[in-house]
């Protein structure tokens, strides 16, 4: 007997998720999941921004030519 999960369709109806549906989709969850948390840590624990993360004060546009 395989667990199944009821969701409710778009048309009233109920269907049945199985096991190998259920995996993936807990897969794929906790890989977008992982790749934030992944993401969110690299940026804040960044020892010193300010010394990369800006522009340089002297841009020449050439825009008043």
């Amino acid at each position: 007997m395989s667990v199944m999960t009821e969701l409710l369709a778009q048309n009233g109806d109920t269907v049945t998720l199985t096991t190998g549906g259920m995996v993936v989709m807990t897969f794929s969850c906790a890989l977008v999941l992982g790749l934030l948390i992944f993401c969110l840590v690299k940026i804040f624990a960044e020892k010193s921004p300010e010394t990369h993360h800006h522009a340089p004060l002297d841009i020449e546009t050439k825009d008043r030519d």
